[in-house]
């Protein structure tokens, strides 16, 4: 068989997880030690053989056709290309390029990958086996979702992702003009469904892993940085994917070090980069024209084309005139700030629909937080704001309120949170930590849920048995149904189980409750505690928050701080520690409940996957709780069963909850 001469090239994409980079600079366009993604997978094709490419456009179509039109002008491979006024996906870009596919099998390529491949195994096994495809598979790299048994692909959504005999798709692909029976004849389509109905019908699509070749995924911050370090590192070694590293790039850092800037690990800047003298960066990738203050820290960051960036800077960072974001832009010129001289940069995704983006002029720094409609609450997150600040419990402080934009301007007060600051300190330095957190705790919960009725704030619902069994539907469609695939019968049974927990969290006296007081919603500022995302604000039972707060997986604490965090918060709540710890430990199951479904939902989705790292820690203080409660056999035969099985407390059965 010969080596195909035709490839698709999918180059549509509309870049979300690089936002707001990519609405400036199409992911294809973004460059890889140097040189532009879509430029990069051009040379390899044309080091195959190819001759004719199509590249499908959406995103940022007039700057794509811009620079193609330059490489168009080396000859080779000759460029055409298909523009889609609305995303088609890869099934539907392909049912429109069905005029160039020709009769022979060709190449589909994704154009946002750094990619160092020889194309002999994949051809091998096209001619030897016939399939529909052959597609490249990484056995160690990546998600690992697609489940392949003697070379032939059984399915793309593995029920075990990342264990023996799961692979990452690489997004190479060897095609028969036979899959285009599998796709509808117009419309948005996925190429992956095509090839489950293909495999449902008893044609084998194949899934070959290639030794010697480098593969990485360019298509959100961490990735993107991560290829730039393991790129390096090949060309250091002579290993595969050096010829992805451009020397040129690495003189620029050099030539940056010898001018007084203190350059660590991997830095790649693009042309047009200045640098004060002083200034320090490392692992970061600088983009054309970007301006580093000589007061700048700059580490892990993306510095889009033309930003200038002073004192710390992480993650990504553009221009506020480049973001396309015209909410933003407004929030920045409410500010008085000049858009041009303003750099955002995005904080990370909360599982929410709101976006919280960081915005810099010099030192002067805000955080702007846009919301959905999602949830009316979020309407509220102003309002309550301000209250908390006049019942002295310590929130950002609202700078500007643009409600016809669902937008707010806080304070930024920072980083740290109670997360961070926890991580590696000793029990002692932990508890003396937490103590200030419920000293703010109690300031909430005692006297502005006194003034909150005195002045009849507005608030969410209380905290009721109809909020629970929302938790619970969370719990048992993302978490017992999907994750797990537990029959509707043992769902119904734990459900039940369940019920009486809340029932048992409805006697509760009722407080100003926060609803998420987790260790992420704590910032430090100066060492002391301020509050975040507490518009899901109301009145429910105390003990809520106090289990959010101890029983969070995100920090795992200890049972000897659980315990003595508990001794010092009941005389402050004018109950005994046994009462304490008989109400707490209900609640701890329920709020757990909560967390097992959010993370379930979370870990679903690419953009928040990295939810799935605390399931097993909430499965582990689940487990905990109910070793302090009678009953609830079927919740503990299903944790116990999946949980680490941590340290207990020790103690006998707390309460006669059954």
């Amino acid at each position: 068989m010969k080596t195909p001469t035709r490839a698709l090239v999918l180059a549509a994409g509309q870049g979300t997880r690089l936002r707001p980079l990519t609405l400036d600079v199409p992911k294809p366009l973004l460059p890889v030690w140097g040189t532009p993604a879509i430029v990069r997978i051009l040379d390899l094709l044309a080091g195959w053989g190819v001759r004719d490419v199509l590249v499908n456009l959406h995103q940022g179509a007039g700057l794509m056709f811009e620079r193609l039109r330059l490489r168009a002008g080396t000859g080779r491979p000759r460029i055409q290309l298909s523009y889609e006024p609305e995303m088609l996906g890869t099934g539907g870009a392909l049912v429109r390029a069905a005029w160039f596919c020709g009769e022979e099998p060709f190449w589909i390529v994704n154009a946002d990958i750094a990619v160092d491949l020889e194309p002999d195994a994949l051809v091998r096994a096209y001619a030897d086996g016939r399939p529909l495809a052959a597609l490249w598979m990484h056995e160690t790299l990546g998600p690992r979702t697609v489940e392949v048994v003697e070379g032939r692909v059984r399915t793309f959504h593995a029920a075990r992702p990342g264990t023996p005999g799961t692979f990452t798709f690489c997004g190479v692909h060897l095609v028969s003009p036979a899959v285009l029976r599998f796709l509808p004849a117009r419309g948005p389509a996925h190429i992956v469904d095509a090839y489950e109905r293909a495999l449902r019908r008893g044609r084998s699509v194949l899934g070959v892993c290639v030794r010697r070749a480098f593969w990485a995924d360019i298509g959100d911050p961490s990735a993107y940085l991560a290829a730039h370090r393991r790129i390096h590192d090949a060309y250091r070694a002579g290993a595969d994917g050096a010829r992805l590293f451009s020397p040129d790039v690495g003189q620029r850092a050099a030539r940056m070090r010898r001018g007084g800037v203190g350059v660590r690990g991997v830095v790649a800047p693009g042309t047009g980069v200045t640098a004060g003298r002083g200034a320090r960066i490392a692992d970061s990738v600088l983009l054309d024209g970007a301006a580093i203050a000589a007061d700048a820290r700059v580490e892990n960051a993306i510095v889009g084309p033309g930003a200038r960036a002073a004192g710390a800077v992480k993650g990504l960072v553009v221009r506020g005139d480049a973001c396309g974001d015209e909410a933003l832009v407004r929030a920045i010129r409410a500010l008085g700030w000049s858009p041009a001289r303003t750099v955002v940069s995005p904080l990370a995704e909360r599982g929410s629909d709101r976006t919280f983006t960081r915005v810099a002029r010099g030192r002067a720094r805000a955080v702007v937080m846009q919301y959905g409609t999602r949830r009316a609450e979020n309407t509220l997150y102003a309002s309550h704001a301000r209250f908390l600040a006049r019942a002295r419990v310590r929130v950002p402080a609202v700078l500007r309120d643009l409600p016809t934009y669902r937008t707010v301007v806080i304070e930024d007060v920072g980083d740290r949170s109670l997360l961070e600051a926890a991580a590696g300190r000793s029990e002692d330095s932990v508890l003396r930590l937490y103590r200030r957190v419920l000293a703010v705790m109690v300031r909430l919960h005692r006297d502005a849920g006194r003034l909150a009725r005195q002045r009849r704030i507005r608030l969410c619902e209380p905290f009721s048995l109809a909020v629970c069994r929302w938790e619970h539907d969370l719990f048992a469609e993302y978490f017992l149904k999907r994750r797990l695939t537990l029959a509707p019968a043992a769902i119904a049974g734990i459900r039940a189980e369940l019920a009486k927990v809340a029932r048992r969290l409805m006697a509760e006296p009722r407080v100003l409750m926060h609803r998420d007081l987790q260790s992420s919603n704590i910032l430090l500022r100066n060492g002391e505690p301020v509050l975040l995302d507490f518009q899901g604000m109301r009145f429910g039972p105390a003990v809520y928050d106090l289990a959010a707060l101890i029983c969070d997986p995100y920090v795992s604490l200890s049972p000897r701080v659980q315990s003595a965090l508990l001794d010092a918060y009941a005389p402050c709540a004018g109950r005994s520690p046994a009462g304490l710890r008989e109400a707490f430990w209900p609640a701890a199951v329920e709020r757990l409940v909560q967390a097992l479904g959010a993370f379930g939902r979370l870990a679903g989705d690419r953009r928040t996957r990295r939810f799935e790292g605390y399931i097993r820690p909430a499965l582990n203080m689940m487990d905990r709780a109910l070793s302090n409660l009678y009953g609830l056999e079927r919740l503990k035969r299903l944790v116990g069963s999946r949980s680490a099985g941590p340290a207990r407390s020790g103690s006998r059965k707390e309460t006669g909850h059954g």
